[in-house]
């Protein structure tokens, strides 16, 4: 009899896959209600802020969660449909004599950019921070009502 070198999933690739994929989707899934990031679930560390884009009837609405940002530290632009979102979190100052035992906060840089699918009105574009959320809202551009055309017989 051979001595045990491998464990039983080692084995068979068809095994092992499929214990990368669960161990993949339990990492991404966490709980049930907590999903990590992006970033996060695949194991780098890279500052991509949480987002929700809703639409309503006369504006899109980005809100993005920047917890312990300033205003200056963010820009907002709109350029051909597409609106970008950048900044960057600065990380502290290191004091002497302070041993970090862990660190999850993630600094540097980030950008968002979503393509908006209809016209949208640019100069209305309107940004708001406040606790720890900016919420950029980009207005539809008012198209042409429908008009009921009288079909005339002759």
């Amino acid at each position: 009899m051979l001595p045990m070198l491998f464990r039983r999933e080692d084995r068979h690739p068809i095994s092992s896959l499929r214990g990368e994929l669960d161990r993949l989707f339990e990492d991404f899934l966490g709980d049930g209600f907590h999903v990590p990031s992006l970033p996060a679930a695949f194991g780098t560390k890279a500052l991509v802020p949480a987002m929700d884009v809703t639409e309503r009837a006369d504006a899109y609405v980005a809100e993005l969660e920047l917890p312990g940002l300033k205003p200056e530290d963010f820009h907002v632009e709109l350029q051909d449909g597409v609106l970008s979102i950048r900044g960057e979190r600065k990380q502290e100052k290191e004091e002497k004599g302070r041993r970090f035992h862990r660190t999850e906060r993630v600094h540097g840089s980030f950008e968002r950019r979503i393509a908006l699918p209809t016209a949208v009105d640019a100069d209305q574009v309107a940004a708001a921070y406040e606790d720890g959320v900016l919420t950029v809202t980009v207005p539809k551009v008012a198209g042409p009502k429908p008009r009921r055309v009288e079909v005339q017989s002759k």
